[in-house]
């Protein structure tokens, strides 16, 4: 079924199995169409933990009907909901010129994660959206990327700019330092405020995963962060099952004092006050 066969060791046969089935599936609605479906994130990365982690997929099409891009919406919300695990499916249909010269931020087909909570009106209008993030998915998939049918990921995606990258990224982690929110969702964001600060102090880092920024963490931040990092570590390597409730919080009890400590280091840091 898919065209690659170097995935990572560490994936669980079910997952194996619903990537198949997620392949089937989209070549079956769009016959002809597809170039490539690569898998990217944790999966890719070789850092999959069920239950938390997300399925990320991106969808390489030549251009789609409106007919068309709303079908997908209904299979990619199918196919979220008959995921293996808790963590979610997050996929991305982007056109092939789109993705052979990556602008940011970039437009997109169709898109569908676990926060989506309605048919979007875009899906009626034949001008594309934008999506902040893609640029980071991208930069993720043409690196360390696998295709799960069709087109390698790294002759399919075209170069893309470091600095670009960096706003994209920078996006996601203004959400965490805004207000509160790194309570909400502790060992996400701490993990990724470790790859921001990863990603930024040096050149040549390179794409990383969430973990492999945690255990840089451990080693290259100070001490007085040393106990949550290795909690964040803990939690998100975990195989308790958690709920879809409290999949955020991997069901653990977080130091809020510790948490807000670490968002005011970041805040503080030249490398979040200096622009990409």
């Amino acid at each position: 079924m898919t065209s690659c066969h170097c995935l990572p060791q560490s994936l669980p046969q079910e997952l194996q199995h619903y990537l198949d089935h997620v392949v089937r599936k989209t070549t079956e609605l769009l016959p002809h169409k597809v170039v490539s479906i690569i898998l990217h994130g944790s999966c890719a990365m070789g850092c999959f933990h069920p239950p938390k982690s997300d399925v990320d997929i991106l969808v390489i099409v030549e251009d789609l009907r409106l007919k068309e891009r709303g079908d997908l919406f209904c299979l990619f919300k199918e196919l979220h909901a008959q995921r293996p695990y808790v963590g979610g499916l997050e996929v991305s249909a982007v056109r092939i010129d789109h993705a052979q010269s990556p602008v940011h931020p970039m437009p997109f087909l169709v898109h569908w994660s676990e926060g989506v909570t309605a048919t979007p009106s875009y899906l009626d209008s034949a001008t594309l959206p934008f999506d902040e993030d893609l640029i980071a998915h991208f930069m993720v998939a043409k690196h360390r990327g696998f295709a799960l049918y069709g087109a390698d990921p790294r002759c399919v995606i075209g170069d893309m700019a470091w600095c670009d990258y960096v706003s994209s990224v920078r996006a996601d982690i203004a959400w965490i330092l805004q207000d509160r929110n790194i309570l909400s969702t502790p060992f996400y964001a701490v993990l990724n405020l470790c790859r921001w600060l990863m990603m930024t102090s040096s050149k040549g880092m390179g794409v990383v995963s969430k973990e492999e920024a945690g255990e840089w963490g451990l080693h290259a931040l100070p001490g007085d962060h040393q106990e949550m990092i290795a909690q964040a570590l803990h939690a998100y390597r975990s195989a308790h099952a958690v709920s879809v409730e409290n999949r955020r919080s991997a069901g653990l009890d977080w130091d809020s004092s510790k948490l807000l400590a670490f968002k005011k280091y970041v805040e503080e840091s030249n490398l979040w006050a200096r622009k990409p």
